[in-house]
């Protein structure tokens, strides 16, 4: 039998350059290779980045058309399965690139935000109606309204940086300033770690322990730095093209521990 999982999985970082996007698209096409239902949404509306992957895919209505209540979410996904003939579903939902967009969603009021939470909060229904296991949000860095809305919408908040003095520093005040007014357990992704020697697996749980205690949150997994991962960006996707890069081994362990959350 089947797990039920009808999760919504936001990941956000402090900063941009922290590889959150090409997180979340690996992310969804590892689920969907597992023959997993998913979809991913572009709400990075200052810098939207799926569009960049799939751009063949922008439909007439975007994401930000689905908050500003103009369509149903269902107008705003795309079913990609086929096309890279993956086990599980995967459905894309873009966000309008264009200028005009962008300068649009940036001078949203407050009385808009909460509307558009509500919008987030009904794709509850959409998980099930469409027979979803995820949901993943990639959502725009910092605090921005739009990235707490994600955030205090989904069940698994994801925050996703580097090892950097000043990352970390910046991560534990998110955490400890926004994700615990939301009363949301969060979960870090440590990307790009630099070591100056292959680690044991105990010479990992070490590294991961002291950063838990620096940041007061379970960290889900560190992932190495990759140069060539850094290279090709989003030429192509490593879940798909590149399945046995330790990069990719590295996310299919994040996959499995978020597979684990109940």
């Amino acid at each position: 039998m089947k797990v039920k999982r009808e999760k919504v999985i936001s990941i956000n970082s402090l900063r941009g350059g922290t590889g959150k996007s090409l997180i979340a698209i690996n992310l969804a096409f590892l689920f969907a290779k597992k023959g997993l239902n998913v979809s991913i949404l572009d709400l990075d509306f200052r810098a939207p980045t799926l569009y960049t992957l799939f751009e063949g895919e922008l439909q007439e209505y975007t994401t930000n058309d689905f908050l500003n209540n103009k369509c149903s979410i269902e107008d705003v996904l795309v079913d990609v399965s086929g096309k890279y003939k993956l086990k599980g579903r995967l459905f894309v939902g873009l966000a309008d690139p264009s200028l005009e967009a962008i300068h649009d969603m940036i001078n949203k009021d407050s009385k808009w935000e909460m509307r558009a939470l509500q919008r987030l909060l009904s794709l509850k229904s959409t998980i099930r109606s469409l027979g979803l296991d995820y949901i993943i949000y990639d959502t725009s860095p910092g605090i921005l309204y739009s990235s707490i809305n994600a955030a205090a919408s989904s069940d698994i908040p994801i925050l996703v940086s580097t090892v950097d003095n000043a990352d970390i520093a910046g991560t534990r005040r998110m955490i400890k300033e926004i994700y615990s007014a939301l009363e949301k357990k969060v979960f870090v992704l440590l990307n790009k770690f630099v070591s100056r020697e292959p680690l044991s697996e105990s010479g990992w749980n070490v590294i991961i322990r002291r950063f838990e205690n620096t940041l007061k949150s379970r960290v889900i997994g560190i992932i190495p730095c990759f140069c060539d991962v850094l290279e090709v960006g989003y030429q192509y996707i490593f879940a798909l093209n590149r399945p046995e890069h330790p990069f990719v081994k590295n996310l299919e362990a994040v996959a499995e521990r978020i597979n684990s959350i109940k």
